[in-house]
């Protein structure tokens, strides 16, 4: 009997932590998000914004602003397809059999080797975005990259989608 692998129609973004970096930052303003599609998170990029450190009172208030659109997505937050031990929270992770993270953080790996944990983070959100079927919303050219390479759709905010 030969497997057929079901097709997924993209349902949703997924956006990767460094969006929500450039709204504190105010390189871009949150109403620039896509809104076509329901929004999508993981609990990896709340872990990293949380242990962001703003510099200044006004990347505090942004923070904070972001730290309320998690609030506002509280059934948008879906588990990540594998779980790795040091980074995944149980309960929000799955355990996969983690081929597509495996192939996503070799290549970040071979590009960025001194990133390990955020090499291993974006893996994590890369695999989601492919395994789910969500269009992932990056400015990381090289994880756009990578996910495009495996099949997915990509969008940077300052560019049209690529798949």
């Amino acid at each position: 009997m030969t497997k057929v692998k079901r097709q997924r129609k993209l349902c949703g973004f997924l956006l990767d932590t460094n969006v929500f970096n450039h709204v504190i930052e105010g390189k871009i303003q949150l109403s620039a998000l896509p809104t076509e599609f329901s929004i999508f998170v993981t609990h990896v990029q709340r872990d990293e914004l949380d242990r962001w450190i703003p510099k200044s009172e006004a990347e505090f208030q942004k923070k904070m602003q972001v730290t309320d659109l998690f609030t506002s997505l509280p059934d948008a937050i879906i588990p990540t397809e594998t779980t790795v031990l040091g980074i995944s929270v149980l309960g929000q992770s799955k355990l996969g059999d983690g081929e597509k993270y495996r192939k996503i953080l070799e290549h970040l790996e071979a590009l960025k080797p001194k990133r390990v944990a955020a090499n291993q983070a974006d893996a994590l959100i890369g695999e989601v975005a492919l395994e789910v079927g969500l269009e992932l919303v990056t400015g990381d050219g090289d994880l756009r990259d990578i996910v495009v390479s495996l099949g997915g759709v990509v969008r940077d905010l300052r560019s049209s989608p690529q798949s």
